[in-house]
Parts: C-alpha cells; structure tokens; sequence
C-alpha cells in the first residue's frame, strides 16, 4: 500500500484598497493533506492549518488595518509615495513519505520602512497518528543531539564566513547558543534542515540562515509508520 502523502495548496486573500490604492492587503497559503491511505488524522490536521490560516488573516487585519489607514492618508497628505501594508506566507512541503510529512512556513510582513521581515516556522507531522514529530524522536534516547547539532552548526558557520566574510554576526558562537530552537526544524528525503531567523545570528542580507545535516552524518533516523 502506498504511504505517500501529497498536499493541495489552497490560498485566502483579502485586504482593503481606496481607489485604485492597496492600503493593506494578505494573501496566505495553506495546506490540504490527501493519501491513498485512508487516515482520518489528516482531516485533523486539515482543520488546524484550515483555521490557523483565517484566525492569522482575521489578526493581521485587526492588528494594521488601522495602521494602515493613517499612514496612507498621512502619505497623501504629505504627497510622498505609500506602499502598502502587506503580508505573504506561502508554504513548501519538503517530506511526504512513510505517513511522515514536513513543511515550513516563511511569513512576510512589510508594514512601512526599509523592509519587510519574513518569520519562518516549520511542523513535522507523523500522518497516522495526527501528531508532530519533534526533535529528538530523530535521535537515539538519552543522546546530546542539541550540542552536537550546535557545534556542527559554529563549524559551518565558520567555514562559511571564510569563504564570504560579513555572512554572520562576529559573536556567531554565543548566538547559536543562545538562539538554537529544537523546533526550527524540517526533514528532506535525505538531510535534517535547521534554521534560524533573520537577526538571531546574522544580518539582514543573509537572509534566514540554514544548515542541512545528512541523517546518517548525525545519526538520525525519520520514524515512519
């Protein structure tokens, strides 16, 4: 029997435009899990990231909307361009085998000034039994996985900066000590993918720092059915 699990991507927009101006507007994509397999835990799933995606649309409006208002009229006023309030969080499934799934999230949000800031966020779902998988079920019990993973995690840096200086903060060590987060994580057919957000260890124009680890490099093991 196959245990693949596949994902529809369906998309809500909204917003609120004046004339023919954008003052604010959203557009977030969600996942819809399907499966040969006949498993009522995805339709749980389903509905988290189904209702997860209106309750962040309902919150981004309430939160800028009037925000929003005031800067676009302050703008006019002022007879300087507007750009608009904006938020896009699309999603990238990155596992879907083994009735395991892995996807991320990366929020963006602009609400005025240089830039806008992307948040990411990840899940790893065991498709049988309806419940994320974390960190160290990938790990033999009782293993230091996180201080492996974060010495790993200095060694690439250093290396990277070698090779491109000014790619992290100098004080990069103490950073990955301080913002490794045992949730930021999502699997590859092949690799176990950390990451860190924007600031946590590096500058704006890095980006969000990522390091893709081997399973077998590390000694994890994806928990299938």
């Amino acid at each position: 029997m196959a245990r693949e699990v596949f994902a529809v991507n369906h998309t809500i927009t909204g917003g609120r435009s004046f004339a023919t101006q954008d003052i604010i507007t959203y557009k977030i994509q969600y996942p819809e899990f399907v499966s040969h397999m006949s498993l009522a835990s995805l339709n749980r799933i389903n509905a988290y990231y189904r209702e997860s995606a209106l309750t962040l649309a309902r919150s981004f409006m309430s939160t800028h909307e009037t925000n929003a208002l005031a800067d676009y009229y302050e703008h006019r006023r002022q007879g300087i361009p507007f750009f608009g309030y904006e938020m896009n969080r699309p999603f990238t499934i990155t596992y879907g085998q083994d009735c395991v799934v892995s996807l991320y999230f990366d929020e963006y949000v602009f609400t005025g000034g240089a830039h806008g800031n992307t948040t990411r966020t990840s899940d790893t779902w065991n498709a049988l039994h309806g419940r994320r998988i974390a960190l160290p079920e990938l790990f033999p019990q009782d293993f230091d996985y996180a201080q492996m993973l974060k010495a790993l995690i200095v060694e690439e840096i250093t290396a990277r900066n070698a090779a491109e200086p000014g790619l992290y903060m100098d004080e990069y060590p103490a950073l990955v000590e301080k913002a490794f987060c045992p949730n930021q994580f999502y699997l590859t057919p092949g690799e176990l993918v950390l990451y860190f957000q924007q600031y946590d260890i590096a500058p704006y124009a890095t980006g969000i720092p990522t390091f893709a680890f081997p399973y077998k490099l590390i000694g994890a093991c994806v928990p299938g059915c």
